[in-house]
């Protein structure tokens, strides 16, 4: 087992624990794992559902854009960036 395989065990069990991490930060700290890992479409999974519980996280929705150009889609990834003006803080 490598070391992002140790790093992403040890995510799921702290997920399976009460945490006090901002929304969608478990989430898109999995995603870049599995990213780094190569594992491109989970990654994308992850970074959607930060994406879900927090529109807003910036992090998020950079990686996600990462995450979907790596896997081949541009134009999903240009629409990532493509922010609601009313909901920036």
């Amino acid at each position: 087992m490598g070391r992002l395989d140790e790093a992403l065990d040890a995510l799921a069990q702290a997920r399976k624990t009460p945490h006090k991490s901002p929304p969608g930060y478990l989430e898109t700290m999995a995603g870049r794992l599995l990213l780094a890992r190569g594992s491109v479409n989970e990654a994308v999974a992850e970074f959607r559902e930060a994406c879900r519980v927090c529109p807003d996280q910036p992090d998020a929705r950079f990686y996600l854009a990462r995450a979907l150009r790596n896997a081949g889609d541009a134009d999903g990834a240009r629409g990532r960036f493509d922010l609601d003006p009313e909901r920036v803080r």
